[in-house]
């Protein structure tokens, strides 16, 4: 009897010692990623915001975290310590005071000694660089004396010549204003394209340089087209429930009907063009069907335009792309 009571005692212990706490988030709302979540709800920053994914996937095996449902509860870890048994992770060993700064010295020598070395490998490389500049130089310089050479025997060539040939003066002197024009045009450029080079290396811009970016360029330029060639998008009504259009688009979805869902989110956006949840829906419409190329054009022109990086939407847009083309792969 006595033999029963102690097993039932350390089993107790046991389970108690596994147990892992969990809160209760939920419901979940429109607008909600796996991402933010994560990052929204760390027990601890030492723990990162894949870790805090990982956890949750393991504490809510029956929810497909990837494609969360509004409506939909998710548990999750409340401390490190949690984090680290539903992942495997060891506890840190403490290491004696005198082993831990030798260590931390040993780290700051190995780092300082590294980046002494990507210097020296800057600077033999951007010597290079200049040693070719200069090789360059010195061959443009060689062909230019050559040129004067030519043009100097043309000129003995046709110093005989009789007063009737002035015109093939005319044309000469042209040709050598153009050749000088070549000549030094294309010297100035490769000298420019040598200190754009070496600004490069070291991550300095070149001073003036005001480009513009077409990559930002507004991407809804392709619509359905009729025979006439005539752009055909119906515009909606102004009395139209905006509920029953997102009724409509999220039947599109469910029913996996992604052209026409697209179709329809893009002659909404024509029409609102700063309207940003329908952008939004385009971008989980193109990651769901894996188009990369369109996700990126849509993300590209809301950052340059409508969006900053420390926006809640574009913690959404990190989400999307990191689920679907970092964490899948």
């Amino acid at each position: 009897m006595y033999k029963k009571w102690l097993t039932l005692v350390a089993s107790a212990v046991f389970f108690v010692n596994v147990a892992i706490a969990s809160s209760d988030y939920g419901p979940i709302v429109r607008g909600d990623t796996l991402w933010g979540i994560a990052k929204n709800n760390r027990p601890s920053a030492s723990i990162t915001i894949p870790q805090m994914i990982q956890a949750i996937a393991k504490l809510n095996p029956n929810i497909d975290i990837h494609q969360l449902k509004v409506g939909n509860h998710l548990q999750l870890p409340v401390s490190q310590k949690e984090v680290n048994q539903i992942l495997g992770i060891a506890a840190p060993v403490a290491v004696p005071a005198a082993a831990s700064v030798q260590q931390a010295t040993a780290a700051k020598v190995t780092a300082q000694a590294s980046k002494q070395a990507t210097t020296n490998h800057s600077v033999v490389s951007l010597r290079s660089k200049v040693q070719e500049s200069q090789s360059h130089l010195a061959s443009v310089k060689a062909q230019l004396d050559q040129a004067h050479k030519t043009i100097a025997q043309l000129h003995q060539q046709t110093a005989s010549v009789s007063s009737s040939g002035s015109w093939s003066w005319l044309w000469f002197a042209a040709f050598l204003l153009m050749l000088g024009m070549y000549l030094r045009k294309k010297g100035l450029s490769f000298q420019s394209s040598s200190i754009e080079i070496a600004a490069a290396r070291f991550g300095l811009k070149k001073k003036g340089s005001n480009a513009k970016n077409e990559r930002f360029q507004e991407p809804m330029q392709q619509f359905p087209v009729d025979d006439a060639g005539l752009i055909v998008a119906k515009k909606r009504g102004e009395d139209t429930d905006q509920v029953d259009f997102d009724q409509e688009i999220a039947q599109l979805f469910a029913e996996k009907n992604f052209p026409q869902a697209e179709k329809k989110l893009k002659m909404a956006i024509w029409e609102h063009k700063e309207n940003i949840p329908y952008r939004m829906k385009l971008l989980e419409l193109y990651a769901q069907t894996d188009n990369k190329h369109e996700f990126n054009k849509i993300s590209e022109y809301m950052l340059k335009h409508l969006i900053s990086e420390e926006s809640d939407y574009w913690t959404q847009v990190r989400g999307l792309y990191l689920e679907q083309w970092v964490y899948d792969n």
